[in-house]
């Protein structure tokens, strides 16, 4: 791994960044790519608001340097972790370098999106990112059985963190959900409880209300509510595979029918799919129906998208990342899912 050696060595040489510092430089990395953006446009800029917006560029670009060097610790104990759980100290360092750079690919998607005004610190939101794609990428080829607490785990997540997060009138912060999720939790377990029992010591009868969450496994679905929400989440990306011959829903959607309960099938979901993408803005919906087929049947590369727009190929992809992220919201494609059935069922 010596590629990987080299980047730790180069990593270690920057000082370490307090949160909000982190914060400072989220903010110019978000200018920076403003400023591509806008030089890449085309639109006719003065000599002076130029040299601004390059300068803006250069100092985003050291930025997210400085970012990713302020958290390589956390990228290697993240990857590391999660994939000797999965398979073993000699194999997770086999892997290590494929999961450091997804990993790293992660941490400047989350920067591009953090918002400081919306939740935790960008260290804490950047490690949710990170678990969640190295978890995703473990995931991609050796999909796991998940057990029958972690899925009811997921549903009770799904069906109260918006009550909490109106609440809070913010995104909760880990602890603060499981810390939710378990007074639910034991609301159930007392309910569940004898009358002897329910007269007992506060203390005891709270013991007693945890031995039946750990006996239904709750306890420890609770400690791995990350990898929970991960591993039972349904399909949300439209190039995702929906069946075992891998088969995806732009393909079911864009490709010709077998028979005429096939091809009205696929009309019922090409209708269920406008409506979706009629939530996203204009543009954004463009994007994915030139990128999944849906304007002439065929799948727009990324590059002969940005010539329409004038941005680059880069961008483009960005946008359809967002856009995906937000169709795969709660909420946002009950009907899809309703008619896909049990392949992308939420359970």
């Amino acid at each position: 791994m010596p590629s990987l050696s080299s980047w730790m060595r180069q990593m270690e040489q920057y000082p370490q960044r307090s949160p909000e510092e982190q914060g400072q430089l989220v903010s110019m990395y978000q200018r920076g790519i403003a400023a591509g953006e806008t030089l890449s446009s085309g639109v006719k800029i003065g000599v002076r608001e130029e040299r601004k917006l390059r300068d803006d560029v250069r100092q985003g670009e050291r930025a997210i340097e400085y970012l990713i060097a302020s958290n390589f610790r956390l990228v290697i104990l993240i990857a590391r972790e999660k994939a000797e759980q999965r398979y073993g100290r000699e194999r997770a360092t086999e892997m290590l370098p494929d999961l450091v750079g997804y990993a790293n690919i992660a941490l400047m998607e989350a920067a591009q999106v953090f918002n400081p005004n919306a939740g935790p610190s960008f260290p804490t939101y950047a490690a949710s990112k990170v678990r969640h794609t190295v978890l995703m990428v473990l995931n991609r080829d050796h999909p796991v059985r998940v057990p029958p607490s972690w899925t009811r785990l997921k549903r009770l997540v799904a069906v109260h963190s918006p009550a909490l997060q109106a609440e809070l009138g913010r995104v909760p912060t880990r602890e603060e959900l499981v810390a939710y999720i378990l007074d639910v939790c034991l609301a159930w377990a007392y309910d569940k409880l004898t009358e002897a029992e329910k007269k007992l010591p506060e203390t005891e009868r709270r013991q007693k209300q945890m031995d039946r969450l750990r006996k239904q496994g709750m306890l420890g679905a609770l400690e791995n509510i990350e990898d929970v929400l991960v591993q039972t989440q349904s399909v949300s990306a439209l190039d995702a595979p929906l069946r075992e011959d891998g088969s995806t829903l732009g393909e079911t959607l864009v490709g010709e029918s077998v028979d005429m309960t096939a091809g009205l099938v696929a009309e019922e979901m090409k209708d269920a799919v406008a409506q979706v993408l009629a939530g996203l803005p204009e543009r954004d919906r463009q994007i994915i129906a030139y990128r999944y087929g849906f304007v002439d049947g065929e799948c727009w590369p990324y590059q002969k998208i940005s010539a329409l727009y004038n941005v680059s190929a880069e961008r483009i992809r960005q946008i359809e990342k967002a856009a995906i992220t937000k169709l795969s919201l709660p909420g946002a494609g009950e009907q899809l899912r309703g008619l896909l059935g049990h392949q992308v069922d939420d359970d």
